[in-house]
């Protein structure tokens, strides 16, 4: 597009020979800005005018496109295992290596005895040491140098998903340490604790179950959970999880009026005992060789406990070279088991 310029008192003065795709251009732009200054719409443009050349015959681009306000990312399972394991009672200081703690009962009982009796009968404790170790584990953000440089003359700003990513991943293996443990690092979970035993379901395979055969099945399993800690109060299951597949196996169960295994279920156990039932996905393959796992039990720091003494953490911005990191960390310990009988598992669910 030539330009001439014509000299007088006022301002330059441009007349333009515009050839038809600037005139296109110069048209598309037009409307652009009166429709954008209206309601800010979007105009969408072809490839061909996106390009125009001035006087100089400089290629310049013209950029239209609109950045999403919102940031879509992966999904993930929720991380409940601080949901169902309560934290620990007792403090455990944020750079302990390890823990331990005993766990005591009671032998002996009174007696009916004289008033001038010398043969008191004795009560004494037995201990049962319980131990474990705690873990340190991170992750960090990363940006780089000229990332830092744009931000500082207001250019962009840093980008935080980074470190939401960092944080993500560190709060993850809190929730796995917490819930499945690790093996290798000393570290119990509460899905695959060693201490605590399997008491199987005297049916199982529920899918293969009527509906009162599966009502049946839950209310004896549970009935024997009971009495095996003498019907105390403290010690009786008040929470019942179960894998995904096990509530959708329950909700195709009906009676001939449609009422599923699901509802009656949930509302004995609540009416009767005060038992909530809830399904947890890492319960999909926690038992013996991948199966499904049930897991009843007492929710109740006197039964069991998260050690997690230090939570996502971060610390202050690193260089290292031409990336500038923050790094983070947390330290989790599992979960520890202090009343075994007070948990039991189930694998045979739905096989």
């Amino acid at each position: 597009m030539k330009i001439q310029r014509n000299r007088g008192p006022g301002p330059l003065n441009r007349r333009a020979d515009l050839s038809r795709e600037d005139s296109q251009l110069a048209s598309v732009l037009a409307r652009a800005a009166e429709a954008g200054a209206r309601q800010q719409n979007v105009i969408t443009v072809t490839p061909q005018l996106l390009q125009r050349f001035d006087s100089d015959s400089i290629n310049l681009t013209v950029d239209f496109r609109t950045r999403l306000s919102q940031v879509y990312r992966d999904k993930f399972q929720a991380l409940r295992a601080l949901d169902f394991v309560p934290m620990l009672d007792s403090p455990v200081h944020q750079t302990s290596t390890g823990y331990i703690g005993e766990f005591l009962s009671k032998v002996g009982t009174a007696q009916l005895i004289t008033e001038l009796s010398t043969d008191v009968p004795l009560v004494s404790l037995t201990g049962r040491p319980f131990t474990g170790n705690i873990a340190t584990y991170g992750a960090a953000g990363s940006w780089s140098q000229m990332d830092v440089f744009r931000a500082a003359v207001g250019l962009i700003n840093l980008p935080v998903e980074t470190q939401k990513a960092a944080r993500e991943a560190v709060e993850t293996m809190t929730d796995s340490l917490v819930s499945l443990g690790n093996s290798d690092a000393g570290i119990p979970g509460f899905l695959s604790h060693p201490s605590v035993e399997t008491v199987p379901l005297s049916a199982g395979n529920w899918t293969s179950l009527s509906h009162s055969a599966v009502v049946a099945d839950i209310l004896t399993w549970v009935g024997g959970l009971m009495a095996r800690v003498g019907y105390i109060e403290s010690s009786v299951p008040d929470t019942i999880l179960l894998p995904p597949l096990a509530k959708t196996a329950l909700l195709a169960i009906r009676t001939t009026l449609g009422v599923s295994a699901w509802a009656t279920v949930t509302q004995e156990l609540r009416e009767a005992y005060g038992i909530t039932v809830d399904t947890w996905s890492r319960l999909a393959s926690a038992g013996t060789g991948g199966a499904a796992r049930v897991v009843a039990y007492r929710r109740d720091p006197k039964i069991l406990g998260a050690i997690v003494p230090m939570v996502y953490t971060e610390f202050a911005p690193q260089e290292r070279g031409f990336q500038v990191v923050i790094p983070a960390m947390a330290r989790c310990g599992g979960t520890v088991v202090i009343e075994p009988k007070a948990i039991a598992y189930a694998d045979n669910s739905l096989a």
